[in-house]
């Protein structure tokens, strides 16, 4: 109905007069008898009365007219904002839901990619491999040439969420998986982080750790549940092992029921049997990962 009408005084120019007009004759026969009375009442003149209340009525006819006319253009503006609106949002749950499924598929390359650019903006060789089906998806866009082939290229903002959440799952997954198959090990590695006293490995313990056990945390490191940094001063190293937030969060729920002693473990090589570093007892070159 409201369409119809919309119509009906949209589609002719002359269709708000002739509504002005009809809307002015009934309102002058459903006046009239009134109006008449009441001039009668006050003494305005016979011949004054119909002219006046003809105007007046016209009048209040094509303002009430105009403003039906403006709102049913308002009402079809918002009808049509409203519209799209709904359009867009279906369109980008339907792209999200394409990106949600797409990206466990992804080989490693074209992941890598989108893990960059989830960082910043990234000028890159649309020739590599994987670029071109990321733009034809809309996974990714340009955004400057610098190049024949190369351009600066930035993610998309959905693609980004979903990648973080992505990486997220499947992170959880892999700490979950290392924590419920721990070898024997890599239990010894973690237990130095809850232990009240580190017991080697160290410059205040004075005794070698195994390096069994030293490379158990280096494999712990590869998986990403443990964090490395090293710090050189001349000869001296020394390895800062630090327990990832979300491994620490399983490890203290899953395994040890109480917080860690220390999120942060310090590890002289010199300390560590076949760490290759100069000192007592070490041997060998490099941690052997097992």
């Amino acid at each position: 109905m409201t369409e119809w009408l919309s119509n009906f005084f949209l589609s002719k120019v002359r269709a708000k007069n002739a509504a002005t007009l009809l809307l002015c004759i009934v309102g002058v026969f459903a006046l009239w008898p009134w109006l008449n009375r009441l001039a009668i009442d006050r003494d305005i003149p016979s011949d004054y009365i119909f002219p006046l209340a003809v105007l007046g009525i016209l009048a209040l006819s094509y303002l009430l007219i105009s403003v039906s006319v403006k709102g049913f253009r308002i009402l079809k503006v918002f009808r049509g904002k409203y519209s799209r609106k709904i359009e867009d949002k279906k369109q980008q749950e339907e792209f999200r839901e394409k990106v949600r499924v797409s990206l466990p598929a992804l080989n490693k390359e074209t992941l890598g990619i989108l893990k960059d650019l989830g960082e910043s903006e990234q000028k890159i060789d649309i020739r590599h491999k994987g670029v071109v089906w990321l733009l034809k998806e809309n996974l990714i866009k340009k955004v400057l040439q610098t190049s024949a082939t190369e351009f600066v290229i930035k993610i998309d903002q959905n693609v980004k969420e979903l990648l973080c959440e992505f990486e997220a799952t499947e992170f959880t997954k892999v700490v979950e998986e290392t924590i419920n198959n721990l070898q024997e090990n890599q239990r010894s590695f973690l237990d130095l982080f809850w232990s009240k006293d580190v017991p080697y490995g160290t410059r205040d313990s004075g005794k070698m750790m195994p390096n069994q056990v030293y490379s158990a945390g280096y494999v712990l490191v590869d998986k990403g549940l443990i964090l490395l940094s090293r710090i050189t001063e001349g000869r001296n190293i020394e390895e800062t092992f630090t327990l990832q937030d979300e491994a620490e969060s399983y490890m203290k729920s899953q395994i040890y029921r109480t917080p860690p002693q220390r999120r942060s473990l310090i590890i002289c090589p010199k300390f560590v049997r076949g760490s290759g570093a100069s000192g007592g007892g070490a041997i060998g070159n490099m941690p052997r990962k097992i």
